[in-house]
């Protein structure tokens, strides 16, 4: 029988789906004045995302560190999936 060990990469796991949904916020508040969008609808929706990105995380941790420092690591997770959204052509 394997014990079962936490993983390293856990609290970074339990970030990631944040840091999706605040990386599609980011790109969803780039376009605030952009003549092409609604700047009302880029607001309300990135706020949405932003939400639903920090209720999740704070929904998958199982004490307030864990939850605190998934939201930390969140953010350079964000920046990395900016860059990836932004070089496949989601602007």
């Amino acid at each position: 029988m394997i014990a079962r060990r936490p993983g390293r990469l856990r609290t970074a796991a339990m970030g990631m789906p944040g840091a999706v949904l605040f990386a599609e916020a980011v790109i969803q508040l780039r376009r605030i004045g952009d003549p092409s969008y609604d700047n009302a609808g880029q607001v309300g929706s990135g706020a949405v995302l932003i939400g639903l990105g920090i209720l999740i995380t704070l929904w998958v941790g199982r004490s307030w560190a864990q939850r605190a420092l998934a939201l930390v690591i969140a953010l350079p997770l964000t920046a990395i999936g900016w860059v990836l959204l932004t070089a496949t052509g989601f602007r």
